[in-house]
Order: C-alpha cells, then structure tokens, then sequence
C-alpha cells in the first residue's frame, strides 16, 4: 500500500517482472510462489512466462480470464476510488474479504482490515 507505483500504468505483465526483478536483485534463482486474488494472478503470469523459476505455484481465490462483468467491476472500483478515495469501496471490499461470522465477531479482524484499506493510497507514484 505504500510502495511507489513509479508513475506509470501498471499491468499484469509489469507485475510479473516486478517480481523476477526482485528475485534477481536478491539472488534468488528459483522459488515457491504463494499469492492471493491479483498476487495469484501475478503467480500464474510467472508460472506462464517463468516457469523455471518457480518451484511450486499456490494461486488462491484468482481468475485466469477477464469475462465482461470482472473488468467491468475493476473499471467501476477504479471511478470509485478516483471520486471518493479508498472510503468509497471500503465497506464494499470488508464485505467480500470476511464472512458474516467473522463480521460478527469481536470486530478486531474488521478493523484490521478496515485500517490496512484506508491507509492504502491508491494515487501513490513517482
């Protein structure tokens, strides 16, 4: 959430090779890759376009498509945040990551992820 997004668009294809930048900045020749929603994404692009450089490849809760509906879901989110910041899709996005009874809980898990969406920056770059 604070990384800088060095001011350009920022693709699928620019995730993957963040990634193996990463593991050639560090040394790392091959390794397990475990991502969730877009970092499963990013681990299929990598199992794709790398493949010898991953050992094994966990991808959780993640899409190998872009049906109409799912980019046009991510395009809504977009104009959300842009208009309303991160505020705008915060209670959305809380209802989709925790289950009614973690919701009903003692509200700490919520709150957790209640601050991590906020303190997220959405415009952040270079």
């Amino acid at each position: 959430g604070h990384s800088d997004l060095g001011g350009a668009d920022v693709k699928m294809n620019t995730l993957v090779q963040d990634v193996v930048d990463l593991w050639d900045t560090l040394g790392v020749q091959h390794s397990h890759f475990l991502g969730l929603s877009m970092g499963g994404m990013t681990g299929i692009g990598l199992g794709l376009q790398r493949p010898e450089r991953i050992d094994r490849l966990i991808a959780c809760d993640c899409r190998l498509d872009a049906p109409g509906f799912f980019r046009d879901m991510w395009d809504q989110r977009i104009s959300q945040v842009t208009y309303g910041g991160m505020a705008a899709i915060v209670d959305e996005v809380i209802a989709t990551w925790l289950g009614d009874e973690t919701r009903a809980g003692s509200g700490q898990e919520e709150d957790l992820a209640r601050a991590m969406i906020l303190d997220t920056n959405p415009l952040r770059s270079g």
